[in-house]
């Protein structure tokens, strides 16, 4: 049988009612394959979103020691952190929707996520690349600066860059869901992050050590490559795999939704004109 000569009007023999749902790594190739081409589309624009951050970092680190550009790069990262959380937050909407196996537009999904999220993504993505970036930049001075190695110091820049990321993270994906001031996101952020460990701590790792890998031993004209590939998308598909559970078994988060479906849709049955079969059954 030649490679375009097969038969594929016929159907192939399909899934059986009985298998088994797919968990672990089988689960997450199968999202992969899946929703890779929507969550490239999007993940690209996220990527995008994240070179003025880049390029901030790099103007600081550029001019080291001269007041007036540090103060103008510092400007353009809290500028750039904005643009950046609101990116995190619409794709992880997005990816999060494909974990959980719910059809839709990614495009029009993302664009909804940034719009309905763009106030509280804009402050959550201050605080977590500001942090990040202290963490960070106390780590490249002890490691590279020819000071003395200080095992406590690398231990408490770690463990900053876990609670950071994985904080922020869950706050993202939080205010998906859930409608509640930015203290109280916080404040849950931490019960979440220490109370489910088991889940939490596998999906900030998950995110943290590829970055970390790439930063450490990929050469920089080989960074273009995140772009091409979707790194980003990799990893966020990766988390949402470990922490969507915590969210859901937290706050019901699909019980409320089925439950807000099933009155949306009373309610426009009920405000639907009568039809005359209406009336003739009547």
């Amino acid at each position: 049988m030649g490679l375009f000569g097969g038969n594929y009007n016929r159907p192939g023999p399909g899934v059986p009612k009985d298998a088994p749902p797919k968990k672990g790594i089988p689960r997450f190739f199968e999202m992969l394959t899946r929703d890779y081409a929507p969550l490239w589309r999007t993940g690209f624009v996220t990527m995008l979103c994240f070179v003025p951050l880049v390029f901030s970092v790099t103007v600081i680190y550029a001019f080291l020691g001269y007041l007036i550009p540090m103060l103008i790069g510092a400007v353009l990262y809290v500028l750039s952190s904005m643009l950046a959380g609101m990116a995190v937050a619409a794709q992880t909407a997005v990816t999060f929707k494909a974990v959980r196996d719910i059809p839709g537009f990614a495009w029009h999904d993302y664009k909804k996520a940034w719009k309905d999220n763009a106030k509280q993504a804009r402050v959550i993505g201050v605080l977590m690349f500001a942090l990040l970036g202290i963490e960070c930049s106390s780590l490249v001075f002890m490691l590279f600066s020819g000071t003395q190695f200080n095992a406590v110091v690398l231990g408490m820049a770690i463990l900053g860059m876990l609670l950071c990321t994985g904080c922020g993270m869950l706050c993202f994906a939080q205010m998906i869901y859930l409608t509640m001031d930015i203290p109280t996101m916080i404040k849950n952020s931490l019960f979440l992050l220490f109370g489910y460990l088991k889940r939490t701590l596998p999906g900030t790792l998950f995110i943290l050590v590829p970055y970390a890998a790439a930063v450490l031993f990929l050469p920089i004209p080989f960074w273009p490559l995140f772009f091409l590939i979707g790194f980003h998308n990799i990893v966020l598909l990766g988390y949402g795999q470990w922490v969507w559970p915590v969210l859901d078994g937290a706050f019901s988060i699909a019980e409320r939704q089925r439950e807000r479906d099933a009155q949306r849709e009373a309610e426009a049955a009920a405000a639907a004109p009568e039809t005359p079969a209406d009336r003739t059954d009547a």
